[in-house]
């Protein structure tokens, strides 16, 4: 797996190489740069893993999401969900993130530092749906990360799809159509 301080001016994209499970890879140019793999089937936890390291997405109430280092389960941050989809990320190194659509349609999703400013978005990629699963269309990245986050971006990669395929999973079925035409 290579790091992501490796890939300047790439597009990533996230896909879902096998139908029969729930493991999805972030790939760009050919080169896999990170994974998800969700380890139990009503989406509470996953792991994901980069060569900037590894985390634990753990679903533990009231929809918060507690992120942890693998092993000894130490929390490193929390995402908090809140109106539709939006949320905040707050992590113990004290860097917080907000994840909000970029526009009203909600085709792309980012995650955007205190200030507004887009950091990370996600929008899909063309009509090309994934195999078997039309909602989890792939979907590209594009980074505009100033450097002093820079060591942020892996999580924030892998965290933001984690969110998209909840997001997709859990959505009610017209929702699900409708957003499977995006």
């Amino acid at each position: 797996m290579k790091a992501l301080s490796e890939a300047s001016g790439l597009k990533f994209e996230w896909f879902k190489p096998r139908e029969d499970d729930e493991f999805f890879e972030m790939v760009a140019a050919g080169d896999t740069y990170g994974s998800l793999e969700v380890l139990a089937g009503d989406l509470s936890v996953a792991l994901a893993r980069t060569a900037e390291g590894e985390w634990i997405f753990l679903q533990t109430g009231h929809g918060i999401l507690s992120i942890q280092a693998p092993g000894g389960g130490r929390e490193i941050g929390q995402f908090r969900p809140g109106f539709l989809g939006h949320g905040h990320l707050a992590i113990r190194d004290g860097a917080d993130f907000s994840w909000k659509p970029v526009d009203f349609q909600g085709s792309a999703w980012g995650w955007h530092d205190l200030n507004g400013m887009p950091v990370m978005l996600f929008h899909k990629l063309g009509s090309h749906s994934q195999v078997g699963d039309p909602l989890l269309a792939r979907r590209t990245m594009e980074l505009r990360v100033p450097p002093t986050l820079a060591p942020k971006v892996a999580l924030l990669s892998c965290l933001g799809w984690y969110l998209k395929v909840m997001h997709l999973r859990r959505a009610p079925a017209p929702v699900e159509a409708a957003l499977a035409e995006r």
